[in-house]
């Protein structure tokens, strides 16, 4: 069986094969199911996949990495990651750029993608088909009941705090939705995530074990990803809301409707203001929103979310450009 290791930025992810257990305390909302699959089937093509501390990176027959370490930027004064960058390594090491910018800046750095013989990225801009290869955030399957209509409040955001001085960065806008509520509508909106304090966000509710057990209490959802303005960035983020009943308000891809259906979601882009749009949330009716809901499951049960998002879809990209390395090099 030929052997692959997985390196994760996260390095608590990097041992004992921690990242594919579905019971490890890191599975929040299911988020490691996708390389617990990956797992699977690749072993049903003979290949065995683990963490790296789990194998010699110098004897395995690919080298699987989750962003770039930070170790790439000081490859000149070690011998051993030196030895990675030669060519004969460059073909079975391969990456994939998940964070944006906004949170990992090492992703982004051009010259540090002369390492890898394959790159998979979201990334819509940089897609070639041949060393950069389209992929998506998979996405888990689970559901949530959401509560009627009716049982519902208004509006809550789920999200970490945090900050960046990159000019794309959607975070200062989390934050002026966040105020914008609060100071006019405080009854209505709830703040939930790590890193906020409630001194200085009144709305603030604490952190959540299941984000889908929150959401679907909730008619909507402030929706925004990490950065906005680039092609093809799509994370579980509007995800969470349409597995849990829950109707995002979405700011991020510019090209969203490309991949999601325009009538799942409320695009921010469509409002001069967060008064305007809570307008339009406010009068959103039983009916109407019955629609959205109708829309949501029609696109998770369909095959646009198959093609780009499904678990099923991740691993048959993944495994495809694997098995095509594989037979090259047996040739």
């Amino acid at each position: 069986m030929k052997k692959i290791l997985l390196h994760n930025i996260y390095e608590q992810m990097n041992r004992n094969n921690e990242i594919f257990r579905l019971d490890s305390p890191n599975n929040r909302d299911d988020c490691l199911s996708p390389l617990y699959h990956l797992k699977s089937e690749l072993g049903n093509h003979g290949f065995q996949l683990d963490t790296i501390d789990q194998g010699d990176v110098m004897e395995c027959d690919y080298l699987l990495f989750f962003d770039i370490p930070s170790f790439f930027l000081d490859l000149e004064s070690n011998y051993f990651l030196r030895y990675l960058t030669k060519e004969n390594f460059k073909r079975k090491m391969l990456l994939f750029l998940w964070e944006p910018p906004t949170t990992h800046a090492n992703n982004w750095i051009a010259e540090n993608y002369r390492h890898f013989g394959t790159i998979f990225t979201w990334y819509d801009d940089i897609v070639d088909h041949q060393k950069y290869v389209k992929i998506q955030h998979p996405q888990p399957d689970r559901r949530y009941l959401g509560k009627p209509f009716q049982e519902k409040k208004l509006c809550t955001m789920i999200c970490s705090r945090k900050s960046s001085e990159h000019p794309l960065e959607l975070y200062s806008e989390r934050e002026r939705a966040i105020r914008y509520f609060e100071q006019y509508h405080p009854e209505e909106f709830d703040l939930y995530g790590f890193g906020w304090d409630s001194g200085q966000f009144p709305s603030y509710r604490g952190v959540v074990e299941e984000k889908g057990k929150v959401l679907s209490q909730y008619k909507f959802a402030i929706c925004y990803e990490n950065m906005g303005g680039a092609n093809g960035y799509i994370t579980e983020k509007i995800f969470d809301c349409f597995r849990s009943g829950c109707v995002p308000v979405y700011l991020g891809a510019v090209n969203i409707g490309k991949y999601i259906p325009p009538d799942t979601f409320i695009d921010l882009r469509q409002f001069q203001s967060y008064e305007e749009l809570y307008q339009r949330l406010q009068q959103v009716s039983d009916e109407q929103y019955a629609a959205y809901l109708r829309n949501i499951d029609k696109f998770l049960s369909g095959d646009m979310y198959a093609e780009h998002f499904s678990i099923q879809a991740f691993c048959r990209t993944v495994i495809n450009r694997i098995l095509e390395l594989n037979a090259n090099s047996c040739t």
